[in-house]
């Protein structure tokens, strides 16, 4: 039976430039070995059916299939591609050695894809390169685009490892600053094979939808008169300290302190440099990891927020991966499983792809995926073995009818008789978060308009146009203020009713047209606006 574990084929560069030294003390080249010692190490002890290919260049010797009239030189195959084990591990931490020679990387890929694809014959699997370098040889880029088609046709998925290089770096950076110039030329062809491999799209994420929580009130000092005019004039800030429990109750300063976890009835003391270790700290990605039928994600796995994927600004090949990447799930029925950082050092998260498409546009939706760890699952004992859970026929019915009534689909009778959709979340209000301002509107209202004015405003007008007739009211005194996306315009002043009104920004409510005009301030807002009577 063929196999199908991954097929990988490692590629080491031992050249001259790897003996450069790294701030740790360690050369370019020990850094490398460590590291494949680690990656190799899983594969012995957690995935029995890959296969690992060795592969060094920069060697004095010269050990390889493809090696005839010059060509293909300093590049030895050192293990082909078999089961890892513990002749491999010993002969990484033991047997490698730095060599003299400066070797083009290009040649060293050639060689990885031949061993790949010979050995790897017949055999079931993701092939994988992965690529220790510090490009610090010179590179003869003429086979590039053969080596690029011959990685996309048998399906070969490249990894570079850079060691002492920052391909992302400022010029000014320190990381940069002391790269050679072969070294930032060889990072741009790097930087070419892979996204033509890998077929990486830019883009960028919005927010579509995630949970709106409760707006928040500052807390203040009462101790002091507060100056309406000055935000900060009132303004708290909390300090914690830490106290031994002694009569004095000493305090304990910070370089005296030091967290710690309970391991039985010991506590293990838990140094900085432990919780530093154990941070991930990723770069920001957004990867595919694999594709899979939309049915195997059950929609209670599926958590917010909900992310639009849209291409890089101005970036035309960008919008048609993604619209073609939209097409084929649509069509194949699948979503794609990834991984997302939204920062530099953010913790990793598990998320799906799944395509929307419409006549006008074709596009992505993300949604995260819970790990193992976050799933709570509890599984509720049979009705079929429950004795005291013995329904008739016409129990079982009321039971259907009562959740059918429940539709929501057709659950609101609209003024022309059809059945629409109830509860449409654009037009659903969170009662928490009205609840709030139901209760905070009435203390605003009673707040003096004119100590409130902006710095910004200080002569205003304002004018109220109501959606059924063309009268005016002229509202004076007036102030306004922002909370995130929201703005509010709160109108404290005499109406011909004789009445104070409050009037809030709304995204569906009474129509009504608000025009505000300063003398260093133009809004023009069309948008419907509840009114509440105070």
């Amino acid at each position: 039976m063929s196999r199908s574990g991954d097929l990988t084929a490692i590629v080491l560069d031992v050249g001259p430039s790897m003996s450069t030294k790294l701030s740790s003390g360690k050369s370019h080249l020990e850094t490398a070995v460590k590291a494949i010692d680690l990656f190799v190490q899983q594969k012995v002890l957690h995935t029995k059916k890959d296969e690992v290919a060795l592969i060094t260049f920069g060697d004095n010797e010269t050990d390889n299939p493809l090696a005839s009239d010059g060509e293909y030189q300093h590049i030895c195959v050192r293990r082909t591609l078999t089961s890892p084990d513990l002749d491999l591990l010993r002969f990484i931490e033991t047997e490698i050695q730095p060599g003299d020679q400066p070797t083009d990387f290009v040649d060293a890929l050639v060689v990885a894809l031949d061993c790949l694809i010979t050995g790897g014959e017949k055999k079931k699997g993701d092939k994988k390169i992965y690529m220790f370098t510090d490009a610090g040889s010179p590179v003869n880029d003429s086979s590039l685009d053969q080596i690029i088609d011959g990685m996309k046709a048998h399906g070969i998925d490249l990894r570079v490892i850079g060691v002492g290089i920052d391909e992302d770096g400022d010029e000014d950076d320190e990381s940069v600053a002391h790269m050679t110039q072969t070294q930032k030329e060889n990072v741009q062809i790097i930087k070419r094979i892979v996204d033509a491999v890998e077929g990486e799209i830019p883009v960028f994420l919005y927010t579509e939808e995630k949970r709106e929580p409760r707006p928040t009130l500052k807390k203040l000092s009462a101790l002091v008169d507060l100056d309406p005019t000055d935000a900060d004039s009132a303004k708290v800030e909390r300090e914690v300290t830490y106290h031994k429990l002694d009569e004095d109750e000493t305090e304990v300063p910070g370089e005296e302190r030091i967290k710690g976890y309970r391991y039985g009835r010991t506590i293990v003391p838990w140094e900085k440099m432990h919780e530093e270790n154990l941070t991930l700290k990723p770069d920001k990605e957004l990867s595919v990891i694999c594709f899979t039928h939309q049915d195997n994600v059950p929609r209670h796995h599926q958590l917010e927020p909900l992310l639009c994927v849209l291409p890089a600004h101005d970036d035309e090949d960008a919008a048609r991966g993604i619209a073609c990447l939209a097409q084929a799930l649509h069509e194949m029925e699948s979503v794609a499983i990834v991984r997302y950082v939204f920062r530099n050092k953010a913790a990793p998260k598990l998320g799906m792809l799944f395509p929307t498409i419409s006549e006008e546009y074709k596009g992505l939706y993300y949604v995260s995926l819970p790990f193992r760890e976050d799933i709570r699952p509890y599984e509720f004992a049979s009705l079929a073995k429950n004795k005291n859970a013995d329904f008739d026929k016409e129990q079982r019915a009321a039971v259907e009818d009562v959740i059918a009534s429940m539709d929501l689909m057709k659950g609101y009778v609209d003024e022309d008789g059809d059945e629409v959709e109830a509860y449409e979340p654009e037009y659903t209000f969170n009662p928490a978060i009205q609840m709030f301002y139901q209760v905070t509107a009435p203390d605003v209202s009673q707040l003096d308009a004119d100590s409130f004015l902006s710095a910004t405003a200080p002569a205003a007008s304002a004018s109220i146009t109501a959606a059924d007739d063309d009268e005016e009211e002229d509202l004076s005194p007036w102030w306004y203020f922002c909370s995130k996306d929201r703005m509010f315009v709160v109108v404290v002043g005499a109406l011909s009713t004789g009445q104070s009104m409050l009037y809030l920004l709304r995204t569906r409510s009474t129509a009504i047209t608000v025009s505000l005009t300063t003398a260093s301030l133009c809004l023009d807002l069309s948008l419907l606006v509840q009114l509440d009577e105070l």
